[in-house]
């Protein structure tokens, strides 16, 4: 007999003076029903779901389903609000599924069993609730829809993980209060199956450090050697390729640099373009001024790109104008010198305008003008599929080892290269390389590694 305890028209005080479990196939709260834990209440739902038409309030209890029932037998459902203080998956078979959305206050903890799907609702963690046990076989995952959500106040954040949601942040300034969402759709047809929305307080000149972790299923088709950073500020109608940092295959993230505001943010391969008409836009320091180059992929009735500059990262004001030939589906490549350079920090972005007088907007490179400015070594275009030119300043006039490997740290190719105190460019041929990504670096210099990487 499938017993399934109803509760209807009444009130369920269960009152914590010790742990109290309820083992049930499946716990119903009518319209009308208070079910009320006071303490340490355990509430253990074995083959069956929570459906709460009613009132529930959670106290410092657990909720937590066990068994080996199928997700139409195990889910949390219902027409009442539903926060949950602790909620337990803890399953010896199959999972969780979600038919409305919730709340978990302090900790959704997967123990045990597959996954919990989101099934088009959400999970709200608010200010205090955090993840624990997510692991690759079992996961939070929804891809039909829906997100889980934190919300924290970063001011300079270290690394932090904010719910333990998946994305670490570092950045010297304040960000205040600041909502993630985590959903699980892909985006533009052509990401892996995870993305977030981040909305700070403050969401600008931020120069964050990110790290974004993922699960080896959510990869989609997507070669983990090629992932990168691509951003949308418009809730992903287009997108910006903002590169890598450093991708760890064994810990399963990406890193990103010098991020200085945050929006929706997934990852995809980097030599296929989420539907964007935006592939990078980038800036270096040289001696004649400021270098902005950037590449579309596609552009339809595009009637110019308009520099825009600022000093501050907010107010920005056109600089200067370069023509497009309107329509194309190859990639091109574009290229501006700002010659009326200031010292310190300056931040770009273009303004992309179409012949229907709609534009939109562009991230933001930046770059900085200090004379104390460490010894960089920057790359363009970066990916490249034959030259890759180099530029980098060095303070003594000698002869530079020039040293390309792969992630493993094998060497690819070695040269030595003369250079001038000062700044100086150069370019190799890479075009006999392997599709992949590669770290560039000059061992005679204190500066870090940089990752290149190869096209077809």
């Amino acid at each position: 007999m499938n017993h399934i305890i109803k509760i209807r028209i009444i009130t369920l005080i269960l009152l914590g003076l010790f742990p109290f479990h309820l083992i049930a196939q499946g716990l119903i709260s009518g319209t009308g029903t208070y079910i009320v834990p006071s303490g340490n209440i355990y509430i253990s739902i074995s083959n069956g779901g929570f459906t709460n038409n009613g009132n529930f309030n959670a106290a410092s209890g657990t909720v937590g389903f066990s068994g080996t029932s199928s997700l139409a037998t195990s889910k949390i459902s219902g027409t009442g609000t539903t926060s949950f203080y602790d909620l337990l998956m803890n399953k010896s078979a199959d999972g969780l599924k979600l038919e409305r959305s919730i709340a978990v206050s302090h900790l959704l903890d997967l123990q045990a069993g597959d996954s919990l799907f989101l099934n088009g609702h959400n999970i709200d963690l608010g200010t205090t609730g955090s993840i624990n046990g997510e692991v690759e076989s079992r996961r939070i995952t929804g891809l039909t829809g829906g997100y889980i959500q934190v919300t924290r106040v970063l001011n300079i954040p270290v690394a932090a993980n904010p719910g333990n949601i998946g994305i670490a942040i570092t950045s010297l300034s304040n960000l205040g209060t600041t909502t993630i969402k985590r959903g699980h759709q892909q985006q533009g047809g052509k990401s892996v199956y995870r993305y977030f929305d981040i909305t700070p307080a403050n969401n600008s000149t931020l120069a964050a450090t990110l790290l974004f972790y993922y699960f080896q299923a959510e990869l989609a088709s997507v070669n983990e050697g090629n992932l990168a950073y691509f951003q949308s500020t418009n809730a992903g109608s287009t997108w910006s390729n903002l590169g890598e940092n450093g991708i760890d295959p064994f810990g399963n993230f990406v890193t990103l640099t010098g991020v200085n505001n945050l929006s929706r943010l997934t990852l995809s391969d980097f030599s296929q373009p989420l539907y964007v008409s935006l592939l990078y836009f980038k800036a270096r320091v040289m001696s004649t001024g400021n270098q902005l180059y950037w590449a579309s992929a596609t552009e339809l009735n595009n009637e110019y790109y308009e520099i825009q500059r600022s000093f501050n990262g907010i107010d920005f004001t056109g600089i200067g104008l370069v023509a497009t030939p309107g329509n194309s589906v190859a990639e091109k490549s574009y290229q501006y010198l700002d010659g009326d350079v200031h010292p310190g920090i300056s931040f770009y972005r273009l303004r992309i305008a179409d012949r229907s007088g709609k534009s939109q907007f562009s991230g933001i490179a930046m770059v900085n003008r200090n004379e104390d400015a460490k010894e960089l070594i920057k790359t363009w275009p970066n990916p490249a599929s034959g030259i890759l030119n180099i530029s980098v300043p060095v303070q003594k006039t000698n002869n530079y080892l020039i040293s390309i490997t792969d992630l493993a740290g094998n060497n690819i190719m070695l040269f030595n290269k003369y250079l001038s105190a000062g700044q100086n460019e150069f370019s190799v041929d890479i075009s006999k390389l392997s599709k992949g990504t590669y770290q560039l670096s000059i061992p005679g210099l204190k500066t870090p590694a940089i990752k290149v990487m190869k096209l077809q």
